[in-house]
């Protein structure tokens, strides 16, 4: 009977996914936070051994939502920019979101291979004969493309380079594809992704001041929730000072504390 009772309590286990006693927390974001939100989870479960995250990063925004499917239930959603609380907002099957918090900023930058001859220094270097591609997040459904292509606009230089875009549906699967030499120049990514730039990169160049301003990443609630207290405790915990050096490490500037 004890052994039938341990084998009962290890299936248990495996397919609540959750130590007995706690309460999961459900939390979904983009590829490029994967890192960050994995050491604020653990830093969060550490001080609150009764909650546990349950984060998923592995989907895209842009496709988070398929049309015909029911909206996936969880409770915390991590944007980085605006642009993807709206873009899911605005879909046929789109989700309600609540309170925010914005954690800190990141920057849109400039990474370039390590295979470009002459190599790529500064944004004017795009204006050269001989220009390869330009990874580039669809504008339309990725925010990383959303504002890179508001920043090239701005510096008057989207009509010229748009010939030399490959779409991809988030900066980090840009960066692989410079990493493993795809035939890019560059590729215009958040700085929260270059953390750890190697293998087939060269260098991450900032984009001129003024052409872009800081993006934010924001935690914010999902209408629905069914752990909205606790929710809630996991989004204090992660705009709280305990933490800043852990956005800093993923290189988001955290807010200043009033």
């Amino acid at each position: 009977m004890v052994k039938l009772l341990g084998l009962g309590a290890l299936a248990v286990l495996l397919l609540g996914g959750c130590r007995p006693g706690t309460v999961s927390i459900k939390v979904r974001g983009g590829p490029s936070l994967n890192g960050l939100f994995a050491e604020l989870s653990q830093a969060f479960e550490a001080e609150n051994p009764s909650l546990r995250v349950d984060g998923d990063f592995t989907c895209p925004p842009c496709i988070l939502l398929q049309p015909g499917n029911r909206p996936p239930m969880f409770d915390l959603f991590v944007a980085l920019g605006d642009q993807e609380i709206e873009f899911l907002q605005a879909q046929p099957n789109g989700l309600a979101f609540g309170e925010q918090r914005t954690l800190g900023h990141t920057s849109l930058v400039l990474v370039t291979s390590a295979r470009t001859d002459p190599p790529i220094r500064t944004l004017a270097d795009l204006h050269r004969e001989g220009l390869g591609q330009i990874g580039l997040g669809d504008p339309e459904q990725t925010s990383v493309g959303y504002y890179a292509r508001k920043a090239l606009r701005k510096a008057g230089l989207w009509g010229e380079l748009k010939p030399h875009f490959l779409y991809a549906r988030s900066g980090c699967e840009l960066l692989k594809w410079l990493a493993l030499g795809r035939d890019l120049d560059a590729a215009f990514v958040y700085g929260i992704c270059t953390r750890e730039v190697g293998g087939g990169l060269r260098s991450v160049v900032d984009l001129p001041e003024g052409s872009t301003e800081p993006i934010p990443v924001i935690l914010t609630a999902v209408q629905g929730s069914r752990r909205p207290a606790e929710a809630r405790r996991f989004m204090d915990f992660c705009a709280s000072p305990a933490v800043a050096d852990i956005l800093r490490r993923y290189l988001v500037e955290p807010v200043k504390q009033p």
